[in-house]
């Protein structure tokens, strides 16, 4: 995904699925809400907290994939016209959080360390 390889990707969301190999990659991921994509198909680390979502190289191509995903029974819960017709380029209503990222470090049992990684996460 992250070579190019591929245009998007789907992952499984528990406990960083989706979002480390995202982070790590400079990709674009969500979780979707649990129910809002089918989880059939799915061999699930747990039922009420897996969620099969999207990874891609552009918030347009994640909209667009979403709503590929979407259970087709819960189709009234996507925006008319798709979740690519309610992106705008305004950072109106945006909030963004801090973690302090030596106390929020993932622990060595959850992630491998990878050196060039750490240097440019904790600037030390």
């Amino acid at each position: 995904m992250s070579a190019g390889f591929a245009p998007i990707s789907i992952g499984s969301e528990t406990s960083g699925s989706l979002i480390m190999p995202a982070n790590r990659a400079s990709l674009y991921t969500m979780k979707p809400t649990i129910g809002l994509v089918s989880q059939q198909g799915m061999v699930p680390a747990s039922t009420h907290c897996d969620s099969a979502g999207p990874m891609t190289k552009s918030v347009i191509d994640l909209a667009n994939t979403l709503d590929a995903l979407i259970d087709p029974r819960l189709a009234d819960r996507v925006p008319p016209g798709g979740y690519a017709s309610v992106l705008t380029t305004s950072w109106k209503g945006i909030r963004i959080g801090l973690l302090e990222p030596q106390k929020w470090k993932p622990s060595e049992e959850v992630i491998g360390v990878d050196e060039a990684f750490e240097k440019q996460w904790v600037r030390s």
